[in-house]
């Protein structure tokens, strides 16, 4: 029987490391205005780099405040709860608010918030 010699493969060269925190403001308003109110709320917006939390202050990033969607990662929480993420997330559009969704939560007083801002 022949012995087969296997030639090691070629190394790859290392990939350099990205840097997020560099990316342009509106790419990162971009990223996180489908990321969505909820999980911005909830961490991504205050556990990241100062040019993230830049970005998800943008009035940009808010126009769309769906609350609707992540109703099972909301569940466990009270209503008062999400009635304050909801203000916040109304507080951060500055004006620019076009689509609010929430579910069991919104009440008068939170609509009459929304609709004064």
């Amino acid at each position: 029987m022949d012995a087969v010699t296997v030639s090691p493969a070629p190394a790859t060269p290392p990939v350099p490391a990205r840097e997020w925190s560099e990316l342009p403001l509106d790419a990162l308003c971009v990223v996180f205005a489908k990321l969505g109110a909820v999980e911005l709320l909830r961490g991504t917006g205050s556990l990241v780099c100062r040019s993230w939390q830049k970005a998800t202050m943008a009035p940009d990033v808010w126009r769309t405040v769906d609350m609707m969607t992540h109703h099972q990662m909301l569940r466990w929480t009270k209503a008062s709860g999400l009635c304050a993420m909801a203000k916040v997330a109304v507080d951060r559009a500055d004006g620019q608010l076009e689509v609010f969704m929430g579910s069991k939560f919104v009440t008068n007083q939170l609509l009459t918030y929304i609709c004064d801002r």
